[in-house]
Parts: structure tokens; sequence; C-alpha cells
């Protein structure tokens, strides 16, 4: 994805994407481990999410069937 500023980008713990997704932090935390959902890695201790990404990877998702 190609992002055109960083006005774009807008980087967000688990807790918002697992409430975006109706799931877990759990569950978005172990997503992101096995590389399912996309991250970052904020230095060594933190992941956080850009909302445009998993925006994106529910669209690709639900267009492919979610396999």
């Amino acid at each position: 994805m190609v992002v055109s500023s960083s006005e774009d980008v807008r980087l967000v713990d688990a807790a918002v994407v697992a409430g975006v997704l109706g799931v877990s932090k759990g569950w978005v935390m172990d997503a992101a481990r096995a590389d399912r959902i996309p991250h970052r890695h904020v230095g060594p201790k933190f992941v956080r999410f850009d909302l445009n990404e998993v925006r994106l990877w529910i669209a690709e998702g639900m267009e492919g069937g979610w396999r």
C-alpha cells in the first residue's frame, strides 16, 4: 500500500482494531504474531496497526472469501 503523506497514516493499538473487528484484543495480537493481520513494530516492545491497512485487509478478505 502506498501512502501519499504522513497525514494518511493513523497508527492505533490492538484494542482499537479489536473494536473495529468485533473480536478480542488477544485475537488481534495472536493474528499479528502469526502475520495474519497487517501490523508494524514500533520499537522493540510495541505493535501498532495502520487503520487504512486494516480496512484494506478487511475488504480484501471479504472479496477473497476469508481463506
